[in-house]
Order: C-alpha cells, then structure tokens, then sequence
C-alpha cells in the first residue's frame, strides 16, 4: 500500500471504514451498554458524542447503525458482510439519515431539518429502526435547533438519533438534556502503544516501526488512538522535528527574523499536514520548552517571564478564537498568533 498519495483525510477514512467495534477498546465499555440496552429493548431516543475524531467516532456510530440491522449477528456483533452492513458502511442504507452541513456552508439551515422531519413521519424502508445521524450538530442556527427538538421530543416509534459534535456547549440546553451522553475510555499509554503495533502489523503490514518510535507517535499524538496511527503512517513526525527547529530558530534571533518569511513558512507545511495538526503542535512545542525557559529567566526581571506568560495567553486566545465560529479562517488566526509570538520573543530579548 502506498500511503504517500493519500491526503491525511483520506488515510484517516481509510482507517476507519475498516475498524470494527472489537478494534476499538476505548469504546468497549459504552458498546457493552448499548449492546445491553438493544437486547433489552430499552435503548434510549438520541445518544450524543462529543470527542475528537482520533477516537474513531464515526466507525462507533456505523457499527450501532450494523448491530441495529445486521442480518446475520455473530455473538451479537454486526457481520459486516451481510446486504445491510455494506449498505450502511457504503452510505446507502435507505434507513440511515445523516444531516450535516451544506458542502461550503457554516450551518444546517432549517429546511433541511424540515425534510428530515417529513421523512422521519414515513414508515421505514426495513421495517426496524430509522437512525438520524446528526454530524457537527452544533452547526445548527437558533431556528434549525427549534425544528430540531420537536423531532427529539417526538422522535416516533423504532428511531435513533446520533448527534455527533465537538462542541456539545454550542448545542441548546434543552437539546442536550434529551440526549444520553456516549463518553469513550481512554486506554493507558501502554495499552494504547500495543493497540498501535497491531493495527500496524494488521493495516500496514509492510512497514516496521520501533518501540520507540510508536510510544513518540502516541505521545505526540496526545494518545488520540488514530492520530497515532496517521502519524506512523506518513511522513509527520519528521516534519514535527522540522517544525520544532524552525520555531528554535526564531526563538535564538527573534529581532532578527523576517516575520512574512517565517509566516510563508510555516504556512506552507499545509500542504502536508492540516493547520490543525500544526497548531496543535505549536501548543506542544510551548510545553515542553516553558520550563525550561521559566527556569533561564526566573533569577531575572519579573516582567521577562511575564512575556514568556503572554505567548500563553496569546496561544489560548488563539484557540478560543477557533471555537467562537463553526468555520473561522484558520490560517488567518494563526498568521496572527505567529506576528505576535514573534513580537512578544523580541520584547523578551531586549529584557
């Protein structure tokens, strides 16, 4: 297999269209309770999910849309190979709704949530459950949220909806009190190392990868399990190193940096790896050396560690602005963040 030619986000579907829910162990605990639930016909209205995407979300949500429909269960776990398991992995199941944004648009407008309506009143297709697969369900205007809870308040007989976000608090109150919350549990590091050397022995069969190398994959990867397993399978962790010496060598001369080279720069390695994921590494990059930097500065002048304080503040900001809109310019935010970052290195070096 060739890695090299796919994108990061189609790795990332790759990977997950082909897990099950025995190769996921973080969900082992809420698939047991839900499983339980089914068998004893007490399996609630609308489940909400709110974790990131390195936790394989998508494949839990497939897999309870299988089990429901599963034409032929083994030990209760859908086959995967029967018509309706493939429909339903495919996105052909006729009984499997998903509402999401627009393609180019910030949020679900209202008439779409009308038409999920209006099919939810017919009868299903299989004769079993209707599952409404909400994706980035904080997406939704105030009208759009309206429409949408008289569907939660009144689903009908045999329907499941899945409201899937990373940002539950965007959702109304009266939303989320109507949904059961799914939570996931987390694996130890140890744990989730093995998980990674056998989806590597299993996906990727030709490459090998030492200890060490997976438990810094793990780790930079904050031990999200398929971020992980992305990182092993690209080119990422060497471009980390490269990045890290990049924002070093601002740091030995930042008076002396020209600021729209840099930008272009860092930019650039958008080509290669989301703003997501280079972000997300800035904030790693800021750990790992504060100590250090609060440790060369703390017999010094309170207002130098201040500064060193600032990039903090600034890196926070920077997330917060993230999350304060559905879709914000991201490239945008983080050119700033990065003149600021800069401007707040040559205070510090005048100090």
């Amino acid at each position: 297999m060739n890695e090299a030619v796919l994108t990061e986000s189609e790795r990332f579907s790759q990977i997950v269209s082909t897990l099950s829910i025995q190769q996921m162990p973080w969900w082992a605990k809420t698939w047991a309770q839900i499983n339980q639930q089914i068998e004893n016909q007490s399996l609630p209205h609308a489940f909400l999910i709110e974790v990131s995407e390195g936790f394989a979300t998508d494949a839990l949500l497939l897999n309870i849309a299988q089990r429901l429909h599963c034409e032929a269960l083994i030990h209760q776990l859908p086959c995967g190979k029967c018509k309706s398991c493939l429909q339903i992995q495919q996105g052909h199941f006729p009984d499997l709704h998903v509402l999401q944004p627009p393609a180019g648009k910030e949020q679900i407008p209202i008439d779409d949530v009308r038409n999920l309506i209006n099919v939810l009143n017919k009868s299903a297709h299989s004769g079993g459950y209707r599952i409404v697969w909400l994706k980035d369900a904080h997406c939704m205007n105030h009208a759009s949220s309206n429409a949408f809870l008289k569907t939660l308040e009144e689903p009908g007989e045999k329907t499941l909806i899945l409201l899937q976000t990373a940002f539950s608090s965007k959702l109304m109150a009266t939303i989320r009190s109507r949904c059961q919350k799914v939570i996931h549990q987390p694996l130890a590091k140890n744990q989730l190392v093995q998980w990674v050397r056998d989806m590597l022995s299993e996906k990727f069969p030709h490459y090998e990868y030492d200890q060490l190398k997976i438990e810094l994959a793990v780790e930079v990867a904050d031990q999200l399990p398929l971020k992980a397993l992305s990182l092993l399978s690209d080119n990422s962790l060497a471009i980390r190193n490269d990045f890290f010496s990049l924002l070093k060598n601002i740091e030995k001369r930042p008076k002396n940096v020209d600021a729209g080279h840099l930008i272009h720069q860092v930019l650039q390695l958008q080509d290669v790896v989301s703003i997501d994921r280079l972000v997300h590494w800035f904030g790693q990059y800021l750990v790992l050396g504060s100590k250090d930097q609060l440790k060369a500065h703390q017999a010094r002048e309170t207002s130098e560690r201040i500064h060193l304080l600032q990039v903090f503040d600034s890196y926070h900001y920077l997330q917060h602005q993230w999350q304060a809109t559905n879709k914000p310019d991201k490239s945008l935010l983080f050119r700033e963040f990065l003149l600021n970052w800069i401007a707040i290195l040559a205070k510090l070096s005048h100090s």
